[in-house]
């Protein structure tokens, strides 16, 4: 009990110490205020956004002002580098999350949020309609491109697409030209996964080297040059509003979210082109985003220690204590057998990881029930290699097992109504506590629990339904897979630290696999092994569940350990990998 406690209060000391850094570099030390807001819009669906508002910004004199929109699958915390540096440098800032994303309404198209956004900000007293900004990252960056062609002339001032292009836009119609009046620019990995869409080029036999988007005919056309562009070569007339550029960090298209490159290259756009930013004359350089990201990585650490020492505290507590039960002695050994069963347990999950996401589509249709194509996608893939694993443990029990005198009641499956729904119900109070906990940090310091591209956020009502219709696909994967770890990799003695190793190999072997293959072979060739749209997208989904599993091995590791049975380590980790699931995707069924 005692260890658990200290466990307790050193998770909450991390999840409240990293909460508090994070919100003192996004409001830059209290120089900006920060406001949490949601907006009523004419598009059916209400924006959620961030407000941040620097304290040159008066009635008396505007300031310039700026929308930042996050991508496909994102939020508007996945623009913070931009979002923080932006504010510092005097511009008022709304981060939004597009429609279907975050916290924003899903009665509308996605992208079609930035013009609601635009036209908010530039109603602001304090904010220089004449001086207005948008950034987008990725689908932000079509958002953003088709914003500023929708509204009426004059409306936005400039635009910057950090890892997007103009031949999206292209493909809706928008054409951008030399003399499109509205200042572009655009930050462009050159080991970008998406160069095929953004900007397709002809100088690789390959079609699809990011590094060459500069030989793009569609940057060439709207760049006003019949050659490659250069580039931080400023093309067009400032005067005319037809300044171009193109920024070309070595980065990949999810690096540029905690990239400082990327942000000082962001100022440095919306410096030369907005009259009236950068007050204090702050060097492109001089960034402190990166804190943020630290102090929210150190508070979604600490949560999901906390899982642990609140589970177990809670199964301490009072009767609880009876379904605490030591687990029958493990029977793993180093053997060809166990490394077998190690090799085709961790990769099953790779190799079905496209198949599988792809069948989920057509298996979980686009409904009021199942609004989420990508959180479809995943369900099916989980659930089915759960059933994968069941089975697989179902044969060799028949092979070895039995005659070694194993059976399932010592591998964590045991029958009693009144024990499974405890437990349960133990699972469900622990993920309960941890998500009351995210809920009051957001509430009091405008910050959420995120690394990269790893976040957790308060649902809103509509995608907590979502969750609850997930929760079945997700809860099969997580009972199949505590038994077939809790089977496979317990060794005698009941060394935690052994089975959890191993079960964290196993979950996750096969995705670092797939994600080292994607970008050694990006790294080595300049494009994604074969490449294609599916791959693009996956090998960024990917990187989550590299995470995510490992996360969800150590929770049934550990609650097995505890309880000698999988139902508390299944439910909380199921939970835990459904609500990062829905958070983090969008609704592609529009309400």
């Amino acid at each position: 009990m005692k260890k658990t406690a200290i466990l307790l209060i050193v998770s909450l000391c991390m999840v409240f110490a990293g909460a508090i850094l994070a919100s003192l570099v996004q409001s830059d030390f209290g120089r900006v205020k920060v406001e949490d807001i949601l907006v009523a819009t004419g598009e059916g669906a209400v924006l959620s956004a961030l407000l941040y508002v620097p304290p040159n910004a008066t009635v008396e004199n505007p300031a310039p002002g700026i929308v930042t929109i996050e991508g496909y699958l994102n939020s508007r915390e996945m623009q913070t580098n931009f979002s923080i540096e932006f504010a510092r440098r005097g511009y008022v800032v709304l981060a939004i999350d597009m429609f279907g994303h975050g916290r924003s309404g899903t009665e509308a198209v996605d992208f079609v949020a930035a013009q609601p956004a635009v036209r908010y900000l530039s109603a602001l007293g304090f904010v220089d309609s004449r001086n207005i900004g948008i950034e987008g990252h990725s689908k932000g960056g079509l958002a953003a491109t088709m914003a500023a062609a929708a509204l009426p002339a004059g409306s936005v001032k400039s635009v910057l697409a950090a890892g997007s292009g103009l031949n999206w836009p292209l493909l809706y119609g928008v054409e951008w030209s030399a003399d499109t009046p509205i200042n572009y620019g655009t930050i462009f990995g050159t080991h970008d996964e998406f160069g095929w869409l953004f900007w397709p080029e002809t100088r690789s036999s390959h079609g699809n080297v990011s590094a060459y988007a500069n030989y793009s005919p569609v940057m060439m056309n709207a760049w006003g040059t019949a050659d490659p562009v250069e580039p931080l070569r400023w093309y067009g007339s400032k005067a005319a509003n037809t300044l171009r550029i193109m920024y070309q960090p070595r980065a990949t298209h999810t690096r540029l979210h905690v990239s400082g490159l990327a942000a000082g290259y962001a100022a440095n756009f919306m410096n030369e082109t907005l009259a009236g930013g950068n007050p204090r004359g702050l060097a492109d350089t001089d960034v402190i985003w990166h804190w943020k990201e630290a102090g929210t990585a150190v508070s979604m650490l600490g949560a999901f220690l906390f899982l642990f020492a609140f589970g177990t505290l809670l199964l301490s507590f009072g009767k609880n204590s009876e379904y605490m039960s030591r687990p029958a002695e493990g029977k793993a050994v180093f053997n060809l057998k166990f490394w077998i069963m190690l090799i085709v347990g961790t990769a099953i999950p790779a190799l079905t990881f496209f198949v599988f996401m792809n069948i989920g589509t057509f298996v979980l249709p686009m409904s009021r029930v199942f609004p989420q194509e990508v959180g479809s996608q995943v369900s099916v893939w989980a659930s089915f290699n759960g059933l994968i694993s069941l089975g697989l443990l179902i044969l060799l029990y028949f092979i070895f097992g039995k005659k070694e005198g194993a059976d399932f009641g010592e591998w964590g499956f045991k029958t009693g109504g009144k024990n499974i729904l405890r437990q349960a119900l133990l699972g469900f109070g622990t993920a309960l506590g941890a998500y009351l906990l995210l809920c009051f940090v957001v509430f009091i310091f405008k910050v959420d629990f995120r690394f990269h591209v790893i976040g957790l956020m308060p649902l809103t009502l509509t995608k907590f339904q979502a969750m609850c219709a997930y929760f079945v696909f997700f809860a099969i994967f997580a009972l199949c897979n505590s038994l077939a770890l809790n089977a496979t990799y317990r060794f005698a003695g009941g060394s935690y630290l052994k089975t959890a190793i191993f079960s964290v190999i196993a979950n996750v072997g096969g995705m670092a696999a797939l994600l080292v293959i994607g970008y050694g072979g990006l790294a080595v060739l300049g494009y994604l092994p074969f490449s294609n749209t599916g791959w693009s997208l996956r090998i960024i989904q990917a990187i989550s569940f590299a995470v995510f599993l490992p996360m969800a091995a150590l929770l049934n590791t550990w609650f097995f350990k505890k309880t000698g049975s999988i139902y508390m380590g299944s439910v909380i980790s199921a939970l835990f990998l459904v609500f990062a699931t829905v958070g983090n995707t969008c609704f592609q069924f529009i309400f």
